[in-house]
């Protein structure tokens, strides 16, 4: 199914989303996995957008090839995932020098989410949840 999906489509359907949140002052995308990476598309071309979120988006090293973000991002990865390799985090790094990167050294993909006891890994979830407020809150100043 999401290899239907073009970004042309992703795009408008965050974009309705972001109008829906206009009322907000502050629109801030924070995404998991493939929504890391949609956080990251919302950040490079939609407008409304003052920062994303991305935790560990697998599709944001493709996305990095051909853009970058114009909006404050935040970025969380794990060192031990597979999915989003060290090449990979340098080629995110290049599209967008001025992000916050982290790297959590004892963390897998899908570190922060608790339902997957394989890979959840409780540190690593507080400090980038403690991280990823700190940022929203710099965002909104």
């Amino acid at each position: 199914m999401v290899g239907k999906i073009t970004e042309a489509m992703l795009i408008a359907d965050m974009q309705a989303a972001i109008n829906h949140c206009a009322s907000a002052k502050y629109v801030v995308p924070i995404g998991y996995c493939f929504g890391g990476a949609m956080a990251y598309l919302a950040a490079c071309k939609c407008t409304g957008v003052a920062g994303a979120v991305d935790y560990y988006g697998t599709r944001t090293i493709a996305f990095a090839e051909t853009m970058s973000p114009e909006v404050p991002v935040m970025y969380h990865y794990g060192a031990l995932d597979k999915s989003i390799p060290m090449d990979g985090i340098v080629k995110i790094k290049r599209a967008h020098p001025a992000g916050t990167h982290y790297i959590y050294e004892n963390a897998d993909h899908g570190f922060s989410c608790d339902e997957r006891p394989q890979f959840f890994n409780a540190d690593a979830t507080k400090l980038a949840k403690q991280r990823t407020l700190k940022f929203l809150v710099d965002v909104m100043q």
